[in-house]
């Protein structure tokens, strides 16, 4: 048997939602899910200039350990950081800063992967 074959598990070890997320303004972002296996539907929050929050309506998160977050901003800005942090089981805060302060208007289809390992 081909070894490369051999180790390819039927399913994944974790759950996923991966995503482009939009912002303008004071909205919410906005999130287009391209996949998502969690069984429900976060929903995203205005916290503060450059704070926002995605919401899950039950807990998700159970080991903050077994959480892998990929963010992305497109377009080259070296200036502009989005990163994402889980808060709570139900909760991952998103934050966008240019320049090292907190900034709205950045979020352009930026590409996100949320992965919960068991």
């Amino acid at each position: 048997m081909d070894p490369l074959v051999a180790n390819v598990s039927a399913a994944p070890n974790y759950k996923v939602l991966t995503a482009t997320v939009s912002q303008v303004s004071t909205d919410a972002p906005n999130m287009t899910i391209l996949e998502n296996t969690f069984g429900v539907t976060p929903t995203w929050k205005y916290v503060n200039v450059g704070q926002y929050q995605l919401v899950f309506p039950s807990a998700v998160i159970t080991d903050y350990n077994k959480v892998w977050i990929y963010s992305d901003i497109r377009g080259g800005e070296l200036n502009v950081h989005f990163d994402m942090t889980p808060v709570s089981n139900t909760g991952i805060s998103a934050n966008v800063f240019l320049d090292g302060n907190p900034a709205d208007n950045w979020l352009y289809f930026a590409p996100i992967e949320i992965r919960i390992y068991n």
